[in-house]
């Protein structure tokens, strides 16, 4: 029954567990959504984003990563913003100069809305897929399939 908690980010979660978990946690992410948006968008997205940082480092832990790792599409995602504001300058002087072509703006937040769902997409895809550590780790032993 403890591989299920998910209250705490250290021990290991398989990747069927992971994956049982992370439709479990999308359920109640999205009926919060649905039914409570204001306590979603305040106390509970805190809760919910916690219980999201808790299931990827066990994941992590599983396959011999530190959960530390987690940072590492975040700061991905922080490092194209700046790019998105030099899109939207770019984007303010063609507008500015009447060349007619303010829908550069749109494309350019279009691809980096893209860009970033590449990101983290990427980065669940490889927690569901990527290879377990049938031998014990520093996170502890192996994770109970």
């Amino acid at each position: 029954m403890r591989r299920f908690v998910i209250l705490t980010p250290s021990g290991r979660l398989g990747r069927r567990d992971f994956l049982i978990s992370v439709v479990g946690l999308s359920l109640v992410t999205t009926a919060l959504f649905r039914v409570a948006p204001g306590f979603t968008y305040t106390v509970g997205g805190w809760l919910l984003a916690y219980l999201w940082v808790c299931l990827a480092g066990r994941r992590l832990h599983d396959m011999g990563w530190s959960a530390w790792t987690q940072l590492a599409p975040l700061l991905a995602t922080v490092g194209l913003v700046p790019l998105y504001f030099v899109l939207g300058v770019i984007n303010l002087a063609v507008v500015g100069a009447g060349d007619g072509l303010g829908g550069i703006g749109a494309v350019a937040g279009i691809i980096m809305m893209l860009l970033f769902l590449g990101v983290w997409l990427g980065f669940l895809i490889w927690l569901a897929l990527g290879p377990t550590r049938v031998e014990g780790n520093i996170f502890g032993g192996p994770a109970v399939a």
